[in-house]
């Protein structure tokens, strides 16, 4: 596995996407940790360690696979890797791009803000600051997904924390409104308000994540990428294309970004689907 020499985002709404998760994030979990977490449930029980135990395994997944992928290098290397003889019927599933000036192979695609061909390029995220290639599309899917999982359940139990235990306080019209026009949460500091602030961070951060979410399902499970305007050819069944993404050890990859999943696909050659074929 390739490691990217500067993994940290350049641009600056790269940086800006990127330290909105890098900040808010470790912020929303202290707040339902040390405030929400306690009001719900009493500190010791059973319910509160079940609760504090899978905040913490969401949390590291998704920083984890975060992190990961931004460190993994899924560029086209010309240098490192020959394209196939000209007689060969792989070499005509290789194209020219006029960026790199050299052959790059099947499925790739040049990136004008990373400035090199991506395998497999899925698309440019604004949160890595990197492309969502062959080699870091795994990580990039599991941290979409812990988002998702890690936004309901933060949901759920700030809006138990402040319509049910706290309703004395918030069960007023004026909080529906705040909630509708968020900006004047930050006007008023953190104190009444601070609640209903990270329930919009929330909602945000789920409105976000289901989004993409079925995107990328969707898209791999036709084994197809975002560039893809049609049926991709490249469909070999739900199972085999989840595979391509995740691994050999798909079923385990979810555990921990640091399992090793050896991919079936280098990123240069790909298995045509037999309807494709036929």
């Amino acid at each position: 596995m390739k490691v990217r020499k500067n993994p940290l985002p350049k641009r600056i709404v790269d940086i800006l996407c990127f330290l909105l998760i890098g900040v808010f994030l470790p912020i929303v979990f202290i707040w339902d940790i040390s405030v929400v977490l306690p009001a719900v449930h009493e500190p010791g029980s059973f319910m509160y360690n079940f609760t504090f135990a899978m905040a913490l395994f969401i949390l590291f997944n998704l920083k984890g696979n975060l992190a990961v992928c931004m460190m993994v290098d899924t560029s086209y290397d010309p240098k490192a890797v020959k394209p196939p003889p000209p007689e060969s019927e792989e070499y005509e599933k290789w194209r020219h791009c006029e960026k790199c000036n050299c052959l790059a192979p099947p499925r790739s695609w040049h990136c004008k803000l990373c400035g090199v061909c991506i395998l497999k390029r899925d698309h440019h995220c604004l949160f890595t600051g990197c492309c969502i290639g062959n080699q870091n599309h795994r990580y990039f899917l599991l941290f979409v997904g812990f988002l998702f999982v890690g936004a309901i359940y933060a949901l759920v139990y700030n809006c138990y924390y402040i319509f049910v235990i706290k309703s004395a306080l918030y069960l007023k019209s004026m909080t529906f409104v705040m909630l509708v026009f968020p900006l004047p949460l930050l006007m008023l500091g953190f104190g009444v308000a601070s609640p209903l602030f990270f329930l919009v961070l929330n909602f945000i951060a789920l409105l976000y994540s289901s989004i993409i979410l079925v995107m990328q399902v969707q898209l791999v499970t036709h084994g197809a990428v975002s560039a893809d305007k049609v049926r991709s050819k490249y469909d070999n069944g739900a199972y085999q294309n989840f595979r391509s993404v995740l691994g050999e050890r798909w079923h385990l990859v979810w555990l921990s970004p640091f399992i090793e999943s050896k991919l079936p696909h280098d990123g240069y050659s790909w298995q045509v689907s037999q309807v494709e074929k036929e």
